[in-house]
């Protein structure tokens, strides 16, 4: 197989050949064990816009913009058994293969709670930029080729209203939760401390009443403003009292969630769908991040037994933390609610801990107050924590004050070039079917023609910080005897790749696997 490295500079380009799809396969040639020197041996290549040195054994810098974005079709595309030919030199024979990419399925959870219809610096609010945005992405020719599935949250029970004054409206969704705080009676206070539910929870203060909550206009630097007042005393006029929410009204099981809104469809042909399904529906609720989380992983991981050969990840889009309408006590059955238990789900056996492995990247939507350090949620830190448990390093975060739109595309470019870098799949159809101890990788650039074996290492955790190497992405040696569906560069020979000009990687079948 050969995959050649695309030369242009600018990020369109870059983009339009990471997504391109397998039309632009790459010329078939043959070659012997003997031929195939040992890692050790090679020299340097030099980058579009850099410089690099050494092969998969050496160090390697520079590339396409300093070696930051990588070559596109060098580290995503794919082999199949088809375009094949064979070779012998005396020693053993060689079957190479042309590339295609590899499939990419996302499976977007989106946030559509309440705070989606807060306002960006033009006074358009989140929500709408978020469709135009989605939209645009969906119809981007450079996501051609991705299978995406859509998916909402929260998810709310049919016929419970959105808003109540008592247990009786919720027709048994309840109870009917008022946002309520203590204040000295008589009084009224700016910065209740105190949530309560009757006055005997009001334990800080003698003589101390349970009232509502209400929310006020904002003030200067940031500072949120609430206000609770009791009977002869009154809060100033722009504060407005929080109405009640129907606790059971925002679904929390997870088999809701890992039912898409808009099933699986491959991109340009589910545009319509997905775009359409955004243009009816409409922000409601709150934010049960946690069994929304939960329920895309299984819907991901099943996907990805489905489709083996395919690279299934988690996006998640949010402009919040975990909760419900009273700050602090999430609905009980809306598990997990802690940011740091979160964390751990995304790490864990359901995510990138899994098998198959689920990695999840994470936007979030926020207002330039939402991001500064002062706010106590710390939703930069928290939402970046997600990301790195989730496998894909940091949160890309979005400053509503900006241009919303771009950023998010923006951020779905960071996915398209991040989530299957280096991966190669085996192919399904050779006649007498694959001996995986005879498979061999080769990387060679325009200046090192001569093919240099990428040695074998068995498993990630053996990859080599200076020497690179590439393994299975399940084991087929005793005694897990694995069945592979993948063949993945460590990041070293993956680095390597990217920054050479001209860069070649050959995988071939029939000779002894170099180790």
């Amino acid at each position: 197989m050969v995959l050649r490295r695309a030369r242009s500079s600018n990020l369109t380009a870059l983009m339009l050949a990471a997504l391109a799809t397998a039309t632009a396969a790459a010329a078939t040639s043959t070659v012997g064990c003997k031929s195939i020197p040992p890692p050790e041996t090679g020299s340097g290549g030099s980058g579009d816009s850099g410089t690099g040195s050494g092969g998969s054994s050496g160090s390697g810098s520079g590339g396409v913009d300093g070696g930051v974005l990588p070559s596109m079709d060098a580290m995503q595309d794919k082999f199949s058994a088809g375009d094949m030919s064979m070779a012998l030199d005396g020693a053993c024979s060689a079957v190479t293969s042309s590339a295609k990419l590899v499939p990419l399925d996302l499976y977007v959870i989106m946030d559509s709670s309440k705070s989606m219809l807060d306002t960006d610096s033009n006074n358009v609010d989140k929500w709408t930029d978020l469709k135009n945005a989605m939209s645009a992405f969906f119809n981007d020719g450079n996501s051609a080729g991705f299978s995406v599935a859509l998916k909402y949250f929260p998810d709310e029970q049919d016929g419970v209203p959105e808003t109540c004054a008592g247990d009786g409206d919720c027709g048994g969704k309840g109870p009917c939760e008022q946002r309520k705080a203590c204040v000295a009676m008589g009084k009224f206070s700016m910065s209740p401390s105190q949530l309560c539910k009757t006055n005997a929870d009001c334990t800080e203060e003698k003589d101390s009443v349970c009232v509502p909550v209400q929310h006020c206009k904002m003030g200067e630097g940031c500072m949120a403003r609430n206000c609770v007042a009791d009977t002869g005393a009154s809060c100033p006029s722009d504060c407005q009292a929080f109405t009640g929410y129907c606790q059971g009204r925002d679904k929390c099981d997870v088999d809701t969630y890992a039912k898409p809104t808009v099933a699986f469809g491959e991109l340009p042909g589910a545009a319509n769908d997905l775009i359409d399904s955004l243009k009816n529906h409409a922000p409601s609720g709150y934010t049960p991040t946690g069994p929304a989380l939960t329920g895309a992983l299984k819907a991901a991981a099943a996907r990805a037994v489905e489709k083996p050969d395919h690279q299934v990840a988690v996006v998640l889009v949010t402009d919040g933390l975990p909760g419900g309408f009273i700050p602090g006590m999430p609905p009980p059955n809306c598990t997990p609610t802690d940011p740091a238990q979160v964390a751990s789900l995304l790490s864990g056996s359901m995510g990138l801990g899994g098998k198959p492995s689920i990695p999840t990247f994470v936007i979030g939507i926020f207002g330039p107050c939402d991001l500064q350090q002062g706010n106590t949620q710390m939703p930069k830190e928290k939402l970046s924590g997600w990301a790195a448990a989730g496998g894909t390093m940091s949160a890309v975060l979005v400053d509503t004050s900006m241009d919303v739109t771009k950023q998010i595309q923006d951020a779905f470019k960071s996915v398209q070039s991040k989530v299957i870098s280096c991966q190669y799949a085996i192919p399904k159809d050779v006649v007498g079917g694959i001996e995986f101890g005879e498979v061999n990788v080769q990387f060679s650039s325009d200046a090192m023609k001569t093919p240099v074996a990428v040695h074998y290492v068995g498993s990630k955790d053996k990859c080599d910080a200076s020497t690179g190497g590439w393994y299975y992405d399940v084991d087929p040696d005793p005694p897990t005897r694995g069945n592979p569906t993948q063949i993945i560069a460590c990041d070293k020979s993956c680095t390597d790749f990217k920054a050479a000009k001209g860069a070649q990687v050959d995988i071939a079948l029939g000779c002894a696997r170099v180790q």
